[in-house]
């Protein structure tokens, strides 16, 4: 399924503010990991 680049930007949006969120309880979350992560996922989809 093909996703539009506002529903893009919003779960890019999404998953920063959610980390954020994760290291202000937790600092030793990696936000540059998990971010990185969801890249790796948008530029290189399972299954491509």
């Amino acid at each position: 399924t093909d996703v539009g680049a506002d529903e893009l930007a919003r779960l890019v949006i999404a998953t920063i503010d959610g980390v954020q969120m994760q290291w202000l309880v937790n600092p030793d979350v990696d936000m540059v990991r998990v971010v990185d992560g969801l890249v790796t996922l948008i530029t290189h989809p399972v299954g491509s």
